[in-house]
């Protein structure tokens, strides 16, 4: 059995393809974590110097962040029912029941001064 196995040449070949395999595709998931930090700070870089440049240009501090304590909503809901009957000859009642109901809602964000 040993005999058979070492005269095969081409099977030590597909063992190291399958580590280097292995191999590249750790780098590769290790390397997304950095990958998404450097876009992240990208983003957050980005989102500063805009905020930095129209703070500058208003003469007033612009925030950026959401706060949702600063938000006023509102809504409303209203409905109504109808129900007609009305009594036909030989004992019968004819009955209808109409329904109708809606929903208004509103959203709001406020600036930090304003808030209740």
């Amino acid at each position: 059995m040993l005999k058979n196995f070492r005269s095969k040449k081409g099977q030590a070949v597909s063992g190291e393809y399958v580590l280097a395999a292995i191999l590249m595709v750790g780098a590769l998931s290790v390397m997304t974590v950095y990958l998404r930090r450097a876009f992240q700070a990208r983003v957050y870089d980005g989102q500063r110097k805009i905020m930095a440049d129209a703070s500058a240009a208003l003469g007033t501090k612009v925030r950026a962040e959401y706060e949702p304590y600063y938000t006023m909503t509102s809504s409303r809901t209203n409905s109504s029912k109808a129900d007609r009957s009305r009594g036909i000859a030989g004992g019968e009642i004819n009955r209808t029941m109409e329904s109708e109901s809606g929903t208004f809602y509103v959203s709001n964000q406020l600036q930090p001064g304003l808030s209740q």
